[in-house]
């Protein structure tokens, strides 16, 4: 991240664990926050992580109001740069980053849904090329979301949608707990991506009904 002038974290090499973005680096210090908050959650919980140390920005140039959302003071005294970015930290003092803060699904009751849990867990289905979770608004709520999923097959499959539709489900309900189960899976050519080629998740979102 440029707002702490490059790297805060590191892998060395055979200190190093698959799917980890490495250590923090000298000085620096990350964690995991409640999001929205400045409540530091426990190894392994997953939430906002945060980085302070010495080389964090002292700003953004002439924006004082994005940079009071990114740069905050915590109870602890400490300013803190807030990634945007859901992870956890492992016992191992190893961070890991699961997705974006903006892509959390939040329902009715509060529970939280990461996507990208679900969509690790249809991956490993055998038939399935790429997925994308989104948020579809909660039909029996006024208020929430719930996960719906957009999913593109690998090309010699097509004909088998129900079979593997049936399988899906059957793996998620194995593999996820009760309040992250899908409420809708659909089947697409493909997903749409922006200019940059990143998922468009806003645009999945209004085909999620």
């Amino acid at each position: 991240m440029t707002e702490v002038c490059s790297s805060a974290s590191s892998c060395m090499g055979d200190i190093n664990k698959p799917g980890s973005v490495g250590i923090p680096l000298v000085k620096n210090i990350i964690s995991a926050f409640e999001p929205g908050t400045d409540k530091e959650l426990n190894i392994g919980e997953k939430g906002e992580i945060c980085i302070t140390g010495p080389t964090i920005m002292l700003g953004y140039y002439g924006k004082p109001e994005e940079t009071s959302n990114v740069l905050r003071k915590h109870s602890d005294g400490r300013v803190w740069v807030h990634t945007g970015d859901i992870g956890y930290i492992d016992e191992d003092g190893f961070v890991f980053v699961d997705g974006r803060i903006k892509r959390m699904i939040i329902r009715h009751d509060g529970f939280k849904v990461f996507p990208s849990m679900i969509e690790n867990v249809i991956s490993t289905h055998p038939t399935v090329e790429t997925c994308s979770v989104v948020a579809s608004p909660d039909k029996n709520n006024p208020q929430g979301n719930l996960p719906y999923v957009h999913i593109v097959l690998k090309d010699d499959v097509h004909e088998r949608h129900g079979q593997i539709k049936a399988e899906i489900i059957k793996l998620c309900q194995n593999k996820l707990p009760e309040y992250t189960q899908p409420v809708g899976y659909k089947f697409c050519e493909s997903l749409y991506y922006t200019p940059i080629g990143k998922v468009d998740y806003r645009r999945l979102e209004m085909e999620s009904v």
